[in-house]
């Protein structure tokens, strides 16, 4: 059936166009990584002409709806990875499962003195030397995750700046200081993203997001806390109970 679009002088037709698609893929009409209709397709399912569908698809590319590779087609971006809140879970393994392509950066890094909260969440005393890193994880190139970790200095003595930037945390400490996670405790709650964070992670200030708290141990040691900022439009997770429950 085709789809009469409708031009007025706040909505042009390519904007008419791209609101229809945009819903539709909102919708779940296709899934993250489907292939949407072709150019011609389009054009004869909206009866509008080329230049109007790929003025629509520009736009919906700049939203990071779609993603289009030449000589293969447009495609729903596939952006949110399933993680389950049972277990460990690695952020890298996780998207390497799926093909895609983990990265991240170091953005700041500083000796700290503990304060109340950080003393009681790693259970260290007041004033205790802390390492606080501020990492920006990205997934194919694209700002996923910003976090800010904490880490007590006597678990990671003379732990080097370009160890950072060259390895995950959590390998340094496994590899380095004989120190695996072998436990985490996390919660999680929504939250307006601050001007800072949403600057990291390059949206819009005031975005929704979610904000997770975890502190990893090793055996019965608490030995870093993470508080990772997570975009809402790339956040899912997953819970599998093994009993009905009402």
């Amino acid at each position: 059936m085709r789809k009469k679009l409708i031009s007025t002088a706040s909505m042009p037709l390519y904007k008419n166009c791209a609101m229809i698609l945009r819903q539709q893929i909102l919708d779940g009409k296709w899934d993250g990584g489907q292939k949407l209709p072709s150019e011609s397709q389009l054009t004869s399912e909206f009866n509008a002409s080329r230049i109007t569908i790929r003025q629509a698809m520009q736009l919906l590319e700049n939203e990071g709806l779609i993603t289009r590779f030449q000589g293969k087609g447009t495609f729903v971006t596939n952006k949110s990875v399933e993680q389950s809140l049972t277990g460990i879970h690695d952020f890298a393994k996780n998207l390497n499962r799926v093909g895609r392509k983990p990265s991240f950066v170091i953005e700041n890094n500083s000796v700290i003195a503990s304060n109340n909260f950080l003393s009681r969440s790693l259970n260290v005393e007041m004033n205790s030397c802390l390492y606080r890193i501020e990492r920006l994880k990205l997934d194919e190139g694209t700002p996923m995750i910003f976090e800010r970790l904490f880490l007590p200095c006597e678990h990671a003595p003379e732990l080097a700046i370009n160890e950072l930037s060259q390895k995950w945390l959590s390998d340094i400490l496994s590899t380095k200081y004989n120190l695996p996670i072998t436990k985490v405790r996390q919660t999680i709650e929504p939250i307006i993203i601050g001007d800072y964070e949403a600057e990291k992670l390059g949206i819009a200030a005031q975005s929704l997001g979610l904000l997770i708290d975890r502190i990893s141990w090793s055996n019965e040691k608490a030995v870093l806390l993470t508080r990772s900022i997570i975009r809402g439009d790339m956040a899912k997770f997953v819970v599998e109970v093994g009993e009905q429950f009402d």
